[in-house]
């Protein structure tokens, strides 16, 4: 199957975007946006979330999952591939910087996340020892 690039218009500018999802062990995986701007494929906005993976459920990014948002001070469901939460990583990234015309790699998107309000302690991976 194809992966789908889809389209986004934020501020008279048309971004490409498309997610992938990774399993790295049975309960880790990545969850990775991509976000060009529509004719600079070279420069990407790149988010990595690395986030304990449910073993029935799979990603919570990818799949949905509800999570407590300080700034609205109540529960949202946040679905990375809605169009509403890749406006706001967009947005974060170019207020950190992306152009659209130079790369910008962010490896923990989960600070990201935090950034925009939402309480991240059930995605955290667990870590041993």
């Amino acid at each position: 199957m194809k992966k789908k690039i889809r389209k986004i218009v934020i501020e008279n500018n048309t971004y490409l975007y498309r997610t992938l999802q990774k399993q790295i062990r049975p309960d880790l995986s990545r969850f990775i946006l991509r976000v060009f701007l529509e004719h600079a494929r070279s420069n990407p906005l790149v988010i990595e979330f690395l986030v304990r993976e449910g073993y029935i459920t799979g990603n919570p990014l990818n799949m949905g999952v509800m999570l407590f948002n300080y700034k609205t001070q109540g529960y949202c469901y946040l679905n990375m591939n809605y169009p509403r939460y890749i406006r706001e990583m967009i947005l974060l990234g170019l207020k950190k910087g992306w152009t659209g015309t130079s790369l910008l790699n962010v490896p923990d998107g989960i600070t990201w996340l935090q950034e925009l309000g939402f309480d991240t302690t059930d995605l955290v991976p667990v870590t041993s020892g």
